[in-house]
């Protein structure tokens, strides 16, 4: 894990030498690429009827990004956003996100196929932001 990490890293340094770019890449690559297992496991658990697993390790999973790998980063070396400005539209929507689940979850204490749907274009939709915003589409 250690070395495709440091792998992934150099290789989004040397794709984008800009600040701006590593910010969008960030965002959708190597968002998605460290995200991707988990949307497996979830997945797996719900097929296996363990949704309590699915819901564990989503939580799990944004509560460990937020605090231990930020912090982690921070303590080695500190972090310097010079472009704040691009991350507030997706911080926003990362917030909205958390709140859509839950509004969508709390009536019935589930989340059917549709609400699953509607998640999924959020998420596109949320690429579709990102990559536009960067004036790549």
């Amino acid at each position: 894990m250690i070395g495709g990490s440091m792998a992934l890293v150099e290789g989004l340094r040397q794709i984008t030498p800009a600040e701006p770019g590593q910010a969008t890449l960030g965002l959708t690559v190597v968002g998605f690429a460290t995200g991707f297992e988990l949307v497996v496991l979830a997945w797996s658990t719900a097929r296996r009827g363990a949704s309590e697993a699915s819901i564990a390790a989503v939580i799990g999973s944004y509560a460990y990004n937020m605090t231990m790998t930020l912090g982690a980063a921070a303590l080695v070396r500190p972090l310097v956003i010079r472009q704040a400005g691009r991350l507030q539209g997706p911080f926003l929507m990362m917030l909205g996100s958390l709140v859509l689940v839950i509004v969508l979850a709390i009536p019935n204490k589930q989340m059917g196929r549709a609400a699953g749907a509607l998640l999924i274009v959020c998420y596109v939709l949320f690429i579709g932001y990102v990559l536009w915003h960067a004036h790549i589409i």
